[in-house]
């Protein structure tokens, strides 16, 4: 295309216009100043994940880009989260970040909450179902009170019924208490 001119290693300075439309650039190439005219720009800032303070800390692909697990986008350090466009094997949109981005929450939360649970006495009170709110010790007075099944339990706590990570959690507890009772 002739009416294409690309600009590699280029500092644009500034953007010259009318108000309404571009009118020239003002750059910056091999410390020589010029304007170039045009009716519009696009502007690349390159592809390279700027992830050099973690190339000792996680895995990197080739590329250079963190390798995450899919499903939590947790690195290979446990409790290390990665969205976006640090991540290897994605088209990289925003809307792809943004679904990474709460992928990685999600699990970043769940990180937190297992480790948790193998730090406290299971008589410690800490925050269940994320979703909603639920403490453990709010799970531990239904079951008390006869709430003896989940479904019980969901609808007494208004806890969410379609998170599996606290599904699993509040099953987890329930179970403990009911062999308690075994016992």
């Amino acid at each position: 295309m002739s009416n294409v001119t690309v600009s590699y290693n280029t500092l644009v300075k500034k953007i010259i216009g009318n108000g309404t439309q571009v009118t020239a650039v003002q750059v910056e190439e091999s410390q020589k100043n010029y304007e170039l005219k045009t009716s519009s720009i696009i502007i690349a800032i390159g592809n390279e994940p700027n992830v050099g303070f973690l190339k000792e800390s996680v895995g990197l692909d080739k590329d250079g880009y963190i390798i995450v697990n899919g499903i939590t986008q947790e690195a290979s350090l446990p409790g290390v989260f990665a969205a976006g466009d640090v991540t290897e094997g994605r088209v990289h949109l925003a809307v792809v970040a943004a679904g990474d981005g709460t992928q990685a929450g999600f699990g970043a939360v769940k990180f937190l909450v297992d480790n948790l649970d193998n730090k406290k006495s299971k008589e410690s009170d800490y925050i269940v179902c994320f979703c909603k709110g639920i403490s453990y010790s709010k799970i531990i007075k239904a079951i008390k009170k006869g709430n003896l099944t989940l479904n019980s339990l969901q609808k007494k706590l208004g806890v969410c019924t379609g998170c599996r990570a606290c599904k699993k959690r509040i099953e987890s507890i329930l179970k403990a208490e009911l062999d308690k009772k075994k016992t």
